[in-house]
């Protein structure tokens, strides 16, 4: 890196790069519920969508899947029940603000291309540090094999990708306290995903890897 600056967040996750073409990302949408407010049906949205679950108690697990098949998207467990989440919605500077914001104090950073990739007068009162990421097909799905994306349960999940229909798809996470079967121990934020079939009335089920790019991350007052 020969001019510019770069930010790295927990993981050593890129978010800020003055001499790439790519953005730092600020929330648009702070809150709790059990649905995803400005989604549509069917529809794919182009922002990260992070969600967490309430901590389950020790030896427990939650499910966490969203249901494209409402307005607004619904968010549910491995039943199709509805549950509650805190979510937060993010966008990069590029696409949110392409305008920079004027003032007497703060930073200001723009990419090799010139666009705005963060913009302190734009921060708010909560920020966001991507943690973890892990590329498309990281995972097999069974999260009885693979690893956690981190360990801290107090942290959210991009579920943007995320996809469950009953006896069809389910493409989610898992957040497990101590939550043990047979000799697996789980402990942290795992993704899952499975694909069911019916052979002459009877239902099988196959992994399904993940099938686009995942973060995880802290939000809080920056």
């Amino acid at each position: 890196m020969t001019y510019g600056i770069e930010i790295n967040g927990g993981g050593n996750v890129l978010q800020i790069g003055s001499n790439r073409v790519m953005s730092g990302f600020k929330i648009s949408s702070l809150g709790a519920g059990s649905t995803i407010p400005g989604t549509t049906a069917n529809n794919f949205s182009p922002k990260i969508i992070l969600v967490k679950p309430s901590t389950p108690a020790s030896g427990a697990k939650q499910e966490v899947y969203i249901n494209k098949q409402t307005t607004p998207w619904s968010v549910v467990n491995e039943n199709g029940t509805s549950i509650t989440i805190s979510y937060a919605i993010i966008e990069s500077f590029k696409d949110s603000n392409n305008t920079p914001t004027t003032g007497t104090y703060g930073i200001q950073i723009f990419d090799a291309n010139g666009d705005i990739a963060f913009d302190s007068g734009a921060v708010g009162t909560d920020g966001i540090t991507l943690t973890s990421s892990a590329e498309a097909g990281a995972f097999s799905g069974d999260y009885l094999i693979n690893g956690p994306l981190v360990t801290d349960l107090s942290q959210y999940v991009s579920i943007e990708t995320s996809f469950f229909s009953d006896n069809n798809f389910e493409y989610g996470f898992v957040y497990a306290n101590n939550y043990t079967i047979g000799s697996n121990t789980r402990n942290g934020i795992y993704y899952t995903g499975r694909f069911f079939f019916d052979i002459f009335g009877q239902l099988y089920s196959s992994y399904l890897t993940n099938m686009g790019q995942i973060y995880t991350a802290k939000v809080g007052s920056v």
